[in-house]
């Protein structure tokens, strides 16, 4: 390490002191330049892509485990196809990896304050993110890599301010409500798995 970067780091870590007890977790991203509004991102798409439907059938999708080789996204369509009647609509595909996007978000944003918010590198942080994914090979990953960073960088600052944005009161409230929702579906005796 050279003395730029032992400065660099000195500095970035004198930065972080000085906000007292504050964490990454009670910052909000407010983009690379400052500039960024997040209410205004909020605003144009929600706090999340899915809906309360769709996170109480996940509930009870990640309760069964399937023995057959979809994926929990594939049994969520299915099962809100069969229920509402209608199919999936074309381009609906940035909810099969919102999961791994998220994920992208959250490690991206604590590598950016850690680093005295210069942007970190996306692939090493989406590699370690699908890094549990030991049933691809190594150029299925390649492919799924490059395909998640081009969807993260298309949105960036949507998934950021999502990420960062999770505890909102607004967002928790909603998530309250689906909370409840489980916890009556398990008093009837349905099996359900906790979101928390």
């Amino acid at each position: 390490m050279s003395n730029k970067d032992v400065l660099e780091r000195t500095r970035s870590e004198g930065n972080l002191r000085r906000l007292g007890n504050l964490t990454k977790d009670d910052l909000v991203w407010i983009g690379s330049d400052g500039m960024l509004d997040p209410t205004i991102i909020l605003a144009e798409s929600g706090y999340d892509p899915s809906d309360p439907l769709s996170k109480i059938l996940l509930a009870i999708i990640d309760a069964h485990p399937s023995t057959l080789k979809h994926s929990r996204i594939d049994r969520l369509e299915s099962a809100l196809s069969m229920l509402l009647g209608r199919e999936r609509k074309r381009g609906m595909n940035d909810k099969d990896d919102h999961d791994y996007l998220m994920q992208i978000a959250r490690l991206y944003f604590q590598k950016y304050i850690e680093t005295g918010r210069t942007e970190p590198s996306l692939a090493p942080i989406i590699r370690q993110v699908i890094g549990s994914l030991k049933d691809k090979n190594s150029s299925e990953q390649d492919t799924l890599v490059r395909r998640l960073r081009g969807k993260f960088n298309a949105n960036r600052d949507r998934y950021l301010v999502w990420a960062t944005t999770e505890d909102d009161w607004n967002r928790m409230d909603e998530s309250r409500l689906v909370h409840k929702a489980i916890e009556a579906m398990q008093a009837l005796g349905i099996q359900v798995q906790d979101m928390n």
